[in-house]
């Protein structure tokens, strides 16, 4: 959860996975469906199509009652892109799935699921 959410280079931390799970092991990877980021943009957040990146402004409240101000960028995908760079990283897409926060399951990927859910082989070789 979360790995796409640092707007650094995806495929670099895919292939990092793929090294970190044994030969045959699964991957599972969250990151935000830009079908449910474009079709559910509000008024805190922005789209660029160009870089297919999300960038909000959102509020946290510290112990001490405190707020500060963050901006967080997150890279959006559409399930196609996903099962690719899949395997640009040299992995088996299995399925990409269209999931919920805190709500994981199989379901056909709408734009009402905030986020995708890939699941990927390292290959066995």
């Amino acid at each position: 959860e979360g790995a796409f959410g640092l707007a650094l280079d995806d495929l670099k931390i895919l292939k990092g996975m793929g090294r970190a799970a044994k030969p045959g092991g699964s991957i599972i990877a969250a990151a935000p469906n830009v079908f449910f980021v474009v079709a559910h943009l509000g008024s805190s957040g922005s789209f660029d199509p160009a870089t297919m990146r999300y960038v909000e402004t959102v509020e946290v409240t510290g112990a001490d009652g405190s707020v500060q101000e963050f901006e967080l960028t997150n890279s959006c995908f559409t399930p196609r892109e996903m099962a690719w760079i899949a395997n640009g990283a040299g992995l088996d897409p299995v399925d990409v799935w269209g999931v919920t926060p805190g709500g994981y399951g199989r379901h056909r990927p709408t734009s009402d699921h905030p986020e995708l859910l890939l699941k990927a082989l390292r290959p066995k070789s």
